[in-house]
């Protein structure tokens, strides 16, 4: 099966979590202008799966807070 994935951008402070949802544990802060791949465009709960392309960790960050494609 082919996977397409999408590069994002962070527009703002966030918190990157284990889960698609504010009740999942924080991995960590992602700061305005990391690059990101989205994994799907399908979000659950409002969150999208993505890959910190910095650190290459998988999680979750809230879909308000994702730009698709390049700043």
């Amino acid at each position: 099966m082919f996977c397409q994935s999408y590069l994002g951008t962070i527009t703002k402070r966030v918190n990157f979590r284990q889960g698609p949802s504010s009740e999942f544990g924080i991995i960590n802060s992602l700061n305005p202008g990391s690059q990101i791949f989205i994994v799907s465009l399908e979000t659950e709960n409002d969150f999208y799966n993505i890959i910190n392309i910095e650190t290459n960790q998988e999680g979750y960050v809230h879909k308000s807070f994702v730009k698709i494609g390049k700043l």
